[in-house]
């Protein structure tokens, strides 16, 4: 998507990733509210709460610039590996077709279909419960940036949204961006 496009397009994507951003903050809010309490707490100085908000929201940033430069890094791969002959990326089919296939689980209950449901495995779950016992154990900096650094992990469309995004820019740079 930006090796090679121009600079309003890509502007343009980096418009509407920062729109949708906005945009969800209210849900991102709702939903990861009661974590940052985990991480952060309610009690102490406002000099204490900043210090562990920082670390929370440090590690948070970071582990998203690393989720997106991963997810890059999958389109450039898949761009390598796969390639059309009329100059279509598979990195973008790919991200359009997972945007549309997590757009559909998303409103598959809403238009009758209460069957169809994205759901962590098990495993998955037990393993992330495991690692909230061990961060509520540590010091409160510690934790503050260790739940931080976990949040990717979070079962949440809005985030796996950005990350399909970010693979469809084909790069490591611009999925770090996203």
């Amino acid at each position: 998507m930006f090796a090679d496009a121009s600079i309003s397009d890509t502007a343009g994507v980096i418009f509407a990733v920062l729109a949708a951003s906005l945009l969800g903050s209210l849900h991102c809010a709702g939903m990861c509210g009661g974590l940052v309490l985990f991480a952060v707490g309610s009690d102490g100085t406002f000099k204490r709460r900043a210090r562990l908000h920082v670390a929370y929201h440090g590690g948070r940033g970071l582990a998203y610039i690393a989720l997106g430069i991963f997810a890059g890094l999958l389109g450039a791969t898949a761009d390598l590996a796969i390639t059309s002959g009329d100059g279509i990326r598979t990195s973008a089919i790919v991200a359009g077709l997972g945007m549309i296939t997590l757009g559909l689980i998303t409103l598959a209950p809403s238009i009758g279909l209460r069957g169809v449901r994205a759901r962590l495995p098990a495993p998955i779950r037990a393993l992330i419960d495991g690692i909230h016992g061990w961060a509520f154990r540590l010091p409160p900096t510690a934790r503050a940036a260790s739940v931080g650094i976990l949040t990717p992990m979070l079962p949440c469309g809005w985030l796996y949204a950005f990350v399909i995004v970010a693979a469809g820019t084909g790069s490591m740079i611009f999925g770090g961006v996203v």
